[in-house]
């Protein structure tokens, strides 16, 4: 990359040049008390820069977007998370900080054992859109030292696999068994797919993206409609968001009932899809909601509101609508849709969807 990094020199070089790696020994002055224990490790990830800062400063969900199986549960309250590892450790870590601008996030880890501990992931850009991941670490007391190099190294080997992914395979459809009309279908969509689906934001507005990027993935939960008459309707639903449009545009299928949990052969009710486009010009999302079962077709303007997302539109009959997302964390968020007949003297609610974030096997499964 070319720039001096310090404490970089004596590394120890790896993986035919691409990875490297560096634990720096304690060092003990002339009284015999020891210093900081430093642990580097610098390493190639074969994914779009975009995607691995988001997985990185998305710090609530490490087991589900950063270090799939290494970690299998993260919870965050304010500024400290517990981490809960696969070999059943449980570590409290608090979030020093996140700076986009130079993409790094810090955190320590909180423990009676350590002394002092200060950590910073950092990702750079790299060639073929390769992303240069450099994780840092000093330890107090350096007997701790080998205990967490070696988690350091699990870490990395899962944050590889998870951030990479799986390479597409076309074996399923190319099987004997597969029906030809299946994989004529299949063959020929493949073209669209690939001009549809992006693997992360667009770079020129990887930041403002994230707004509704934080929603990439599937959720399930529950709506609930509410009528004007005060009757309430309850039922399934799933939706799932990914990044489409070259990373100009996030984009969401919203199902119900949700063909996980609805009876065989039941009916839709609801399957729409929302496109989402931020535009710089203006700062403002450009939002088109579509569902041909309802014949329900509108379109908005969205933007942050403090912690919530406000989107909002006139009905036919010049009502004002919003749509919003609400007590937004990393495995659950909340939406309501609500109307108000007096310039916003008094609100209604319509309907509301309580959601959380599908579980790794679950998606597997699915």
């Amino acid at each position: 990359m070319g720039e001096s990094r310090p404490g970089c020199r004596g590394k120890k070089r790896l993986g035919g040049g691409q990875d490297h790696l560096q634990v720096e020994k304690s060092l003990t002055n002339h009284e015999g008390r020891n210093f900081l224990a430093s642990i580097y490790r610098e390493f190639i990830v074969e994914a779009d820069p975009n995607i691995v800062w988001s997985a990185i400063r998305d710090v609530g969900a490490i087991h589900q977007r950063l270090a799939k199986g290494f970690v299998v549960n993260t919870q965050l309250e304010g500024d400290v998370r517990t981490v809960t590892f696969k070999n059943g450790v449980v570590a409290k870590e608090r979030i020093l900080g996140i700076d986009p601008q130079n993409r790094r996030m810090a955190y320590t880890i909180l423990s009676d054992k350590l002394e002092h501990h200060s950590a910073a992931f950092q990702v750079f850009e790299e060639a073929n859109r390769q992303t240069r991941i450099i994780w840092t670490a000093d330890i107090l007391p350096n007997e701790m030292e080998n205990y967490l190099s070696e988690m350091t190294d699990r870490a990395i080997e899962a944050m590889k696999g998870t951030l990479e992914g799986d390479c597409p395979r076309t074996s399923c459809e190319n099987g004997d068994s597969v029906d030809p009309f299946r994989k004529t279908i299949a063959f020929e969509s493949l073209g669209f797919s690939q001009a549809l689906i992006a693997s992360g934001p667009a770079s020129d507005r990887a930041e403002k993206m994230m707004l509704y990027g934080q929603f990439i993935g599937s959720w399930d939960g529950t709506v609930i409609v509410h009528r004007p008459n005060g009757q309430r309707f309850e039922n399934s639903c799933e939706v799932h968001f990914g990044w489409t449009l070259s990373g100009r545009a996030v984009q969401d299928v919203w199902i119900a009932p949700s063909h996980k949990t609805g009876a065989a052969g039941a009916e839709d009710g609801m399957y729409g899809t929302t496109l989402r486009v931020y535009d710089p010009k203006t700062d403002q999302w450009e939002i088109t909601w579509i569902d041909p079962v309802r014949r329900n077709f509108n379109r908005m303007l969205g933007r942050p509101v403090g912690n919530e997302i406000i989107q909002e539109y006139r009905d036919e009959a010049g009502n004002i609508c919003q749509w919003c997302f609400t007590d937004i964390r990393p495995d659950s968020f909340h939406w309501i849709s609500r109307e108000t007949k007096d310039e916003r003297t008094t609100w209604s609610l319509t309907a509301e969807y309580f959601l959380h974030r599908r579980r790794d096997e679950e998606t597997r499964r699915d």
